[in-house]
């Protein structure tokens, strides 16, 4: 949904369905590179894997969830000279992402909206860690553990 609201100039809807960092960092990705991008399909339900609150002081408090999302993709991006340098545009790849959402709860008028995306695990990294579950600790900062 982002891509597509890059790609048809429309910042209101993707500043509205994103936090400030995320649409920046959005941004400034698609605008590094020619990039084509396609959903085909989801192929597992969407599953939370972290929910965690953050008060921020006594009037404001935010929500945060890391969901896991299973789909198969096209993806392909090209360099200003429009040489692939990435991905293929016509096979389909399986694609594992964690995207953050977060809500301010205590403004009932608030939306969900994308926070950011967590780096995928590496497996020899798992080992080093305490849990293998994501975390999400302020509004609008991603960070792990």
């Amino acid at each position: 949904m982002a891509y597509m609201c890059y790609h048809s100039g429309n910042d209101e809807v993707l500043i509205k369905l994103s936090t400030e960092t995320a649409s920046m960092t959005l941004k400034r990705g698609f605008r590094s590179a020619n990039i084509k991008w396609r959903m085909l399909e989801s192929l597992e339900r969407p599953r939370v894997i972290t929910a965690r609150l953050a008060q921020m002081d006594k009037d404001e408090m935010f929500a945060q969830v890391v969901v896991r999302m299973v789909t198969k993709q096209l993806h392909s991006v090209y360099d200003q000279r429009g040489k692939l340098v990435d991905g293929d545009d016509k096979q389909p790849k399986e694609v594992t992402d964690y995207v953050v959402f977060e809500r301010q709860v205590t403004k009932p008028s608030s939306i969900w909206r994308i926070a950011g995306k967590l780096p995928l695990q590496r497996p020899y990294m798992a080992a080093k860690r305490k849990s293998n579950l994501p975390a999400v600790t302020s509004p609008s900062r991603v960070v792990q553990h």
